[in-house]
């Protein structure tokens, strides 16, 4: 099986989440330049473990330990995930209870995030 098609397999099967996890490493460590298919397995693993296991966690669980990582992988993840997450949120179209407080939160600090310096060290 090409990678490519094991990692959509994974996203739009719901493979578990050590069939995911070894798609995911297949696409990374196998030379594979397709991108949008990291980010499609990347973002069903954080979304299915948001799901699932994030409202209880009292140390910060995946957040905690990053924040813990090496400053130039926090210095990325911000600039990567949380400043387009946050751009996303703030200027998203689909808002009900279940996102609107969210999506108030991030229009609030966006003059922050949009003023924000994160190079690359």
């Amino acid at each position: 099986m090409e990678i490519d098609k094991e990692v959509r397999r994974a996203v739009i099967n719901s493979m578990t989440a050590e069939e995911v996890g070894s798609a995911a490493w297949n696409v990374m460590h196998n030379g594979v330049g397709n991108e949008d298919a990291i980010d499609d397995v990347v973002a069903r693993v954080l979304s299915n473990y948001v799901n699932v296991a994030s409202f209880n966690r009292k140390d910060g669980g995946v957040a905690g330990r990053m924040a813990r990582d090496h400053p130039t992988l926090q210095q990325n993840f911000m600039r990567t995930v949380v400043v387009p997450f946050m751009k996303a949120m703030a200027t998203s179209r689909y808002v009900d209870l279940r996102n609107e407080g969210s999506h108030n939160l991030a229009k609030k600090v966006m003059p922050l995030v949009e003023e924000a310096y994160l190079p690359f060290v």
